[in-house]
């Protein structure tokens, strides 16, 4: 496999990076071929890093001259929906780091495009990797009653926060295998901190039913990321690893019928391992080895886009019927909002809608 890096900053480097490197170490068919990045200093460093045959300032001019079998787009999310467009107009299958975009309408974009073209995509959104996630799902019931999940920040001061709570906001969307139908937001804003610097409090209903809490602090007292899946009987608690902080290397406890909690715990890592950043990447390559498809591809991100937007947007509410990509009356009536997005992919939307759309794989 050819293999193509986009963009090289901090999350390519310390991240990315050596998850492309254990995977090339498992798998000597895997060819890192060549990065770029607009600093070129960037890019020198990552192909020393990673061993990149070539590298490159001008990304369409690496995919034209390289050719990859796999291109990785590690950008801003304001670059994310041109440089996506680019490479899936290019027909090449695609990661793509979260947010896909900025907004819902730049991910609905690179959506109708990847549908268009059949081109093979996945967001990297890691916490679905992330091992101790995975194993809450694993052990979780069919019928969840709620789940709660807190993302605590401190000394956050970044206007545009929802483009790291969109972590949890899709967290929760993965532990309930099922997405958002309707959301209440409360905000404490903290103007003394800077433009756009507040906690947000998320209640929300499940299209499966259940119900979700979340807290999201960016000024708070140390970065932590914890989830809790309640059940009759059943109590499944989650202790993340986010960023080797204070609960790492993680643990679940599964408690059952008041008996005393099983237990599970994790080995100590390299952060790119436990943060579930390698795992993404073995499965994106995986999936384009065997012929399947990527999850979650582009469209099963838009349900997450939409309640990220409503916090950029500091509105009180969400409801899913009412969401211009879900609800028929404004898929077909408000083009102005839906851009290029095909007819026959706002038909699709509308079927999953009434399927219930559990968007995750």
């Amino acid at each position: 496999m050819r293999f193509c890096l986009i963009g090289c900053g901090n999350i390519a480097s310390t991240m990315h990076a050596p998850a492309y490197r254990a995977y090339q170490s498992a798998h000597p068919d895997f060819h890192p071929v060549a990065c770029c990045d607009v600093m070129e200093s960037r890019a020198v460093e990552m192909q020393k890093q990673v061993g990149f045959a070539r590298h490159y300032t001008d990304y369409r001019q690496m995919l034209a001259k390289e050719k990859p079998d796999a291109v990785a787009v590690i950008v801003s999310e304001t670059a994310a929906v041109e440089v996506g467009l680019d490479v899936l107009r290019a027909g090449i299958p695609m990661l793509i780091e979260k947010p896909p975009g900025r907004t819902s309408e730049g991910t609905a974009a690179l959506a109708a495009e990847a549908q268009k073209r059949g081109v093979p995509c996945q967001v990297a959104f890691n916490r679905r990797y992330m091992p101790v996630l995975s194993a809450m799902r694993a052990r979780a019931p069919e019928k969840i009653h709620l789940i709660s999940y807190e993302l605590i920040r401190y000394a956050r001061k970044d206007p545009y926060f929802s483009n790291t709570t969109v972590h949890a906001i899709d967290a929760v969307r993965y532990l309930a295998n099922a997405d958002y139908a309707h959301v209440r937001f409360s905000y404490w804003e903290m103007p003394q901190h800077g433009e756009g610097v507040c906690d947000i409090f998320m209640d929300c209903t499940m299209t499966s039913g259940a119900k979700a809490q979340i807290r999201l602090c960016q000024m708070a007292g140390i970065s932590l990321e914890r989830a809790g899946i309640y059940a009759e009987n059943h109590l499944l608690l989650g202790y993340t690893p986010v960023w080797g902080g204070v609960d790492a290397p993680g643990r679940v406890e599964d408690f059952r019928d008041g008996a005393a909690p099983d237990i599970l715990t994790f080995e100590p890592c390299e952060v790119f391992r436990s943060n579930g950043f390698l795992q993404e990447n073995e499965a994106f390559f995986g999936a384009l080895a065997a012929g399947k498809k990527p999850v979650p591809d582009i469209a099963a991100a838009l349900n997450t886009m939409l309640v990220k937007e409503c916090i950029d947007r500091r509105q009180r509410e969400f409801h899913l019927d009412a969401g211009w990509r879900f609800g028929a009356r404004e898929l077909f009536r408000a083009p102005q909002r839906i851009l290029h997005v095909p007819l026959p992919l706002r038909i699709g939307i509308l079927m999953k809608r009434r399927e219930g759309w559990p968007c995750i794989a």
